[in-house]
């Protein structure tokens, strides 16, 4: 066992879910699990020690799984779990433990930190997503820098590159948006009205323009049939 001992997050449950202490385990070289110790204190097992694990290879599966990078994990990642978690370990987060290495992963209610229900997690998460039928791809293209539309059905969101993700790379990103957002000057109204089905012109208002299916702004919804008509009368829609 080794000499030090750190002071473990316990969930509602009386599970030991501490971030900081798990995720400084799975920084140590070679890695390491984290077990709970009487008194509510967490210690870096020795494989020898850990009920589960009982190979280099478990352990590091099992730390590949959970700890990660920072770069590789989004607040969003957390919240599709099931239940809900949130990130800790990002730069507005709670510290790991292992900077300037900076790991990071999804955490459940725990005493002393910034969530301690699941409600609140849950709330939290909720203000992240927007439904995909009111979330354009280019509306994503117009954040700077531009970002992509990830998720589905109604837990859409923009997000920059991520290793795992559709884009790794803002060049990328760059890219697919310059395929989907143009000047007006070029992007004619006809142009979008001749898709199959017909698509609409929308306008960011800044000289910017893209053809749109039926999609949701606010309170206003564009059918298909209210682009049928915006074609009709060569109408553009501004936002």
């Amino acid at each position: 066992m080794p000499a030090t001992s750190h002071h473990c997050q316990v969930s509602e449950a009386g599970e030991a879910t501490s971030a900081g202490v798990f995720a400084m385990c799975c920084a140590m070289t070679p890695k390491r699990a984290m077990l709970r110790q009487i008194g509510n204190r967490c210690f870096c097992a020795e494989l020898s020690s850990h009920p589960d694990l009982k190979s280099q290879e478990a352990v590091d599966a099992h730390c590949a799984s959970v700890v990660k990078p920072c770069p590789q994990f989004r607040q969003e990642d957390c919240c599709q779990l099931t239940p809900a978690k949130y990130l800790v370990g990002d730069d507005i987060g709670v510290q790991t433990g292992v900077d300037p290495s900076q790991m990071c992963t999804c955490a459940g209610p725990l005493k002393a930190s910034r969530y301690t229900e699941q409600e609140a997690i849950d709330s939290a998460c909720g203000k992240l997503f927007t439904p995909c039928s009111e979330l354009q791809e280019v509306h994503c293209c117009l954040s700077s820098p531009m970002r992509f539309r990830d998720g589905s059905g109604d837990r859409c969101f923009c997000s920059g590159p991520v290793a795992h993700g559709r884009f790794k790379s803002q060049e990328v990103i760059d890219e697919r948006c310059s395929d989907e957002l143009k000047s007006c000057d070029d992007l004619k109204v006809a142009s979008c009205c001749a898709k199959t089905p017909k698509q609409v012109r929308v306008s960011d208002g800044m000289g910017g323009c893209w053809c749109s299916g039926p999609f949701r702004n606010g309170n206003t919804t564009y059918t298909q049939q209210v682009i049928e008509a915006k074609c009709a009368s060569a109408s553009t829609i501004q936002m």
